[in-house]
């Protein structure tokens, strides 16, 4: 294994990146540093994404039945719409602990969610971009605050 440093991608924290010997045969090291990412921001994005497709599962399990007419779609409907409810707290709950900031959480997310489906991933992706901007915010304010 060969180490470098390295800064997370999201964070920009300092990381010590290591990189097995073979994978420098197809990319170099300045390849893989792009990728670096830190512990606490690889966990966090990699349960967000898993929460966010399973909403964009549920929104178009409920679309797909509506369209086909489904006898049970309201049923359904109710179920999709309870889960996409818990997956969307789940997502705010979980931006706000990484970002570090009281989150919101309005049920007119999952109406939106569910009245357009297509935009279920979209939807999801614009509420977490805004907490990082949010957080983004903080810290350039502390830096400035800092070098005062």
């Amino acid at each position: 294994m060969k180490e470098s440093p390295a800064k997370c991608k999201f964070c920009n924290a300092d990381v010590t990146l290591s990189v097995h010997e073979d994978s420098l045969d197809m990319f170099d090291m300045e390849f893989w540093a792009k990728l670096a990412a830190c512990n606490r921001c690889a966990d966090y994005h990699t349960k967000r994404f898993k929460i966010i497709r399973a909403i964009q599962w549920f929104a178009n399990s409920y679309m797909m039945a509506k369209a086909a007419n489904h006898k049970n779609a309201e049923e359904m409907g109710d179920e999709c719409r309870g889960n996409v409810n818990e997956l969307t707290k789940k997502l705010a709950n979980n931006a706000g602990s990484h970002y570090r900031a009281p989150y919101t959480w309005e049920p007119d997310w999952v109406v939106q969610i569910m009245e357009n489906p297509g935009n279920a991933t979209l939807s999801c992706q614009f509420y977490e971009r805004q907490m990082w901007k949010d957080w983004n915010r903080r810290m350039k304010a502390m830096k400035e605050a800092a070098s005062e």
